[in-house]
């Protein structure tokens, strides 16, 4: 795995995404090149959500004072049954748990990213950060250009979605607000 610390979001990228995507960089090309690459991937990314998930995560970054995104690049799996269905994703063909990873950052970002394929549309939780979780096959998406391709999930509320995101957008304002009138 490796990661990159961006000036908007932390990212780690496994071995085997990171060969996949940066296969015609030449082994001399820059530390920055590779970073200006990946700073396009999230960008691209958090673009390709509904604007009002980007203005929720902004505005609980405020009020958690944290202003940084994190995010996951790796290809995707599922393991288990349909009713015990975990989520998991791949590092040098290891395959890890992504609740594992969560759990290993939740709180030290406002928002946790992922460019991991959630076939199994497993939903994950976090104490502290929002996840946006993926809810179909990301390349399919990205391909189609749909758009959004994920929920997002709020400690303490659960999956929102683009049905309920106007919602819960208006409740985390009104909070600042009586927080910032205090």
């Amino acid at each position: 795995m490796k990661q990159y610390n961006l000036e908007k979001v932390d990212l780690w990228i496994s071995e085997d995404m990171f060969k996949k995507d940066f296969v015609n960089l030449k082994i001399d090309d820059s530390d920055e090149k590779i970073r200006k690459l990946l700073n396009h991937r999230f960008s691209f990314y958090l673009e390709n959500q509904s604007p009002e998930y980007g203005e929720y995560a902004n505005l609980y970054g405020k009020l958690d004072k944290l202003d940084k995104f994190a995010m996951l690049i790796a290809e995707g799996g599922v393991k288990g049954d349909l009713k015990n269905k975990i989520w998991t994703y791949y590092d040098n063909e290891e395959e890890y748990l992504v609740q594992d990873w969560i759990n290993s950052v939740d709180g030290k970002y406002h928002s946790l990213l992922f460019l991991v394929c959630n076939l199994g549309v497993c939903e994950p939780t976090s104490k502290k950060s929002l996840l946006f979780v993926p809810d179909r096959e990301i390349a399919e998406a990205q391909a189609l250009d749909l758009g959004t391709c994920c929920s997002l999930y709020v400690p303490k509320i659960g999956m929102v979605n683009d049905y309920t995101i106007g919602y819960e957008l208006n409740e985390l304002k009104g909070k600042i607000n009586m927080e910032e009138a205090e």
